[in-house]
């Protein structure tokens, strides 16, 4: 089975309160453009040991109080490759924010710095130094309460840090379990609210997205919109590389991919007895009894 992708896919994107510049004079906004958002994700995938920081998506420039932009053809945020071969099951988080482009940038190195950081705090927390008979489940939750509990600090420190020309809304996170290669995808379609953190600068996005199986890529670099490098920063260690989210990803490694069990062969007690003679040394009634079984 060759390798699919599970994209994650902006349908629709409402307004409930436009966003208020932070610079006023007395008291008065001084930002009367519409809003203008794009929209990003980081993907913490333990099954293969990275953390990728997708590219930045537009999502458009008109949203004022009410509005609701429908995309007919979904937006692709994220998406994350699966295979036969892969070890199962998989669990994923993503992380999503969104920012309202004020004058200025940063909301690309603000990803980028979390998503580094991510990996950090993972390879301390759930690195190659755990046992290699830890069970997925046992893994994916450490990874899941990792990420849990410092996520919302590195997006506040990193964009403090940054002093971003960008507004940021709080993070939003959102997962999936692929029990087999083969398995179903439920796409029924989902919202998840956005809020600026702090209230007086209002700011309410209700977004709807759904997952789909894709036996091809959406975000390749050229299609990649924003200015998020195309360089992968992969940090490689023994026999693990970066190709499970290559360009135009920027991911970083914490942690050896997990492999798929091999089935255990079992052999029968006569194979057994006589696996170190030659099978020519035992009378025929033995041969008989030691020929592979037809199937």
């Amino acid at each position: 089975m060759s390798t699919r992708y599970l994209q994650l896919r902006v349908h629709k994107l409402q307004c409930v309160r436009e966003t208020q510049n932070r610079q006023n004079f007395m008291g008065i906004p001084l930002e009367t453009d519409p809003d203008s958002i794009d929209i990003s994700a980081i993907i913490t995938d333990p099954g293969a040991g990275l953390v990728a920081q997708a590219p930045t998506v537009f999502l458009g420039n008109k949203y004022r109080d009410g509005k609701t932009e429908v995309f007919r053809s979904p937006k692709v945020i994220a998406e994350i490759p699966f295979a036969e071969d892969d070890a199962y099951p998989r669990q994923v988080g993503v992380t999503i924010n969104m920012a309202e482009k004020d004058d200025g940038a940063g909301f690309d190195e603000l990803m980028n710095g979390v998503a580094r950081e991510l990996a950090s705090e993972l390879s301390d927390a759930v690195g190659d130094e755990l046992p290699d008979d830890i069970s997925s489940h046992e893994l994916y939750d450490k990874a899941e309460d990792v990420a849990r509990d410092v996520i919302s600090a590195l997006f506040h420190e990193i964009g403090k840090a940054l002093g971003l020309g960008d507004d940021p809304f709080r993070p939003v996170d959102v997962s999936i379990r692929l029990n087999s290669a083969t398995e179903t995808i439920d796409s029924r379609q989902r919202t998840v609210r956005f809020h600026e953190p702090n209230p007086k600068h209002k700011g309410e996005f209700v977004l709807t997205y759904d997952w789909y199986a894709s036996s091809t890529r959406a975000l390749e670099p050229a299609r990649a919109s924003g200015d998020v490098g195309t360089s992968s920063e992969a940090l490689t260690r023994a026999g693990g590389g970066a190709r499970s989210y290559p360009r135009p990803y920027n991911s970083f490694r914490f942690r050896r991919p997990m492999t798929a069990q091999k089935p255990v062969k079992v052999m029968r007690p006569i194979d057994i007895m006589f696996r170190n003679r030659p099978l020519r040394w035992w009378p025929r009634p033995i041969r008989f009894m030691t020929q592979p079984r037809p199937r």
